[in-house]
């Protein structure tokens, strides 16, 4: 395969990963670089939430190799050097449950497609597909297939050690297993130390002192045969006693602090200030030194200050000093503290909706939109349209804001972003595609594909729904000239299943696109 340099293939990544590569693009391909670098830029407040439909399908986009003096197409990713390789995928595996299903499944259908030489990555993207079976049951059996087709072969000399293990398994009794003839051998202690009893005078071979003040954890690496000595085991009844289990693997850690008790003192009284002040009502006009508090404090630590703040429990003129508050700060709250503070603060609100949203509450969501677009649909619109208590109050809302507080290019952001989520079709969720779609929301080709998925899987559902019917045909009318081969076919066998009159009319516009 032709050499491609590092810097060419970066340059071909979206702007907004480039960082990505460039922490990674070291001697060791180091992954911890690469994800300290994504929680720095998830946490910055100049940073921007990043798309993993961006990052997949530029790693899926071939590029024109030379293999063995034959011109070939394989994806970008595969271009990188083997090292960056194994970097890149084990850090989508590592963030796998943030990647949408759509995009996450795209990308693996480009990969199987393709020879993988290194057996590293080929095995983590097993493990893609491993956990997909999981989740969904065990229902993709092409899918485990396709990555079982070739079996581990032992070694000769593994062959027999597995021989060997597995007579030495089949020929254990009950009273008698490998583990407790080990234990046996090596002489473990056993003792019986009952509660409140001091532990000093057992102190034997094989036996350890535990304080009282420590914990015991699972371990997560191995313990050799050797170490088995060093445990502790708890006597039970011989005569009750019908197998011998392998003695539990513990290791003792202090307890873990909670993330209250990462708060210090002084926090704390700040933070009770700032509660006093927005609970009882504060001015908007000025902005008090407590609010900073915001800028004071980690990413861990902003959950336990939300909730020494009780912001689902503020009223909403509260709300609206807390946020008037908020959009004043200078330097600006950070990014992540800002969606955490919405989720919390104006989240409740919206899901609590029965009836239309009072005045007051229309103008903050309005104002905090503008001043933080991105936050706020991250925070507050896109969950509140995916959570159950979703229905018309929520829908209405919603669409108020797609018109009145969203610019064209955060539009098609939150059209991505709600549509890389997971909900339910309604009449609600209708209303907001049917708003975008009157708006003339721009979307790319990541979008659009997206969307027509996402249309697909409602179709069944909604097939008699005459609002999904004009949506569908709204959607064909504006993004069809854009819509790829693929996408118009998924298309449609949306309109084929649908049983209202727009039906004929939808079919009437996707013939038009054809021919």
């Amino acid at each position: 395969m032709n050499k491609v340099t590092v810097e060419t293939l970066t340059q071909k990544i979206p702007s907004s990963w480039q960082g990505l590569l460039g922490a990674m693009a070291t001697k060791q391909h180091n992954l911890m670089s690469g994800e300290m670098w994504f929680q720095e830029m998830h946490q910055s407040r100049y940073g921007t939430m990043l798309s993993w439909a961006d990052l997949t399908d530029a790693f899926c986009a071939e590029e024109p190799v030379l293999e063995n003096d034959q011109l070939t197409f394989v994806p970008r990713l595969l271009c990188f050097a083997v090292g960056l390789q194994r970097s890149l995928v084990s850090f989508l595996h590592l963030h796998q449950s943030d990647l949408p299903q759509v995009v996450l499944h795209t990308f693996l259908d480009t990969m199987r497609k393709t020879k993988i030489k290194d057996s590293w990555v080929e095995t983590i993207l097993q493990m893609f597909d491993h956990n997909i079976i999981y989740k969904a049951n065990k229902s993709d059996v092409k899918t485990l297939a396709f990555w079982q087709e070739q079996k581990y072969t032992f070694s000769t000399e593994n062959a027999t050690f597995s021989s060997d293990l597995c007579c030495r398994l089949q020929a254990c009794r009950p009273d008698s297993s490998p583990w407790q003839t080990r234990m046996e051998q090596t002489n473990v202690s056993r003792t019986t130390v009952t509660p409140g009893e001091s532990t000093q005078q057992h102190m034997g071979e094989g036996v350890i002192k535990i304080d009282s003040d420590v914990v015991l954890c699972p371990m997560e690496v191995d313990v050799t045969p050797e170490e088995l000595s060093g445990k502790i085991t708890a006597d039970s009844d011989a005569e009750d006693q019908t197998a011998v289990s392998p003695p539990e693997q513990v290791h003792y850690t202090q307890r873990p602090q909670t993330v209250v008790e990462m708060l210090d003192t002084e926090l704390k009284d700040e933070a009770q200030r700032l509660k006093e002040i927005w609970h009882n009502g504060g001015e908007c006009s000025g902005i008090p030194a407590e609010v900073y508090i915001f800028n004071k404090i980690s990413s861990v630590q902003i959950q336990a200050i939300c909730n020494l703040l009780d912001l689902p429990g503020l009223s909403e003129d509260s709300v609206a000093t807390a946020c008037q508050h908020m959009m004043q700060m200078s330097p600006e709250i950070s990014y992540s503290h800002c969606t955490e503070f919405v989720r919390r603060c104006i989240l409740p609100k919206l899901k609590s909706l029965c009836q239309n949203a009072s005045r007051i509450l229309v103008v903050t969501l309005t104002s905090l939109t503008q001043k933080f677009p991105k936050q706020t649909i991250d925070g507050a619109l896109v969950p509140c349209l995916i959570a159950e208590e979703m229905g018309i109050p929520q829908a209405d809302l919603v669409c108020r804001i797609l018109k009145e507080a969203l610019s064209a290019e955060h539009k098609e952001y939150f059209t991505r972003r709600l549509l890389e989520s997971t909900f339910e079709w309604s009449e609600p969720v209708i209303a907001v595609i049917q708003t975008l779609t009157d708006t003339k929301t721009d979307m790319n080709s990541t979008t659009l594909t997206l969307l027509v998925s996402s249309l697909e899987k409602g179709s069944l559902q909604m097939a008699k729904s005459l609002k999904f019917g004009k949506a569908v045909l709204g959607i064909i009318s504006k993004y069809g000239k854009q819509m790829n081969e693929d996408s118009l076919v998924t298309m449609a066998r949306i309109v084929d299943c649908h049983k209202s009159f727009m039906r004929k009319a939808a079919q009437t516009a996707l013939k038009r696109l054809v021919t």
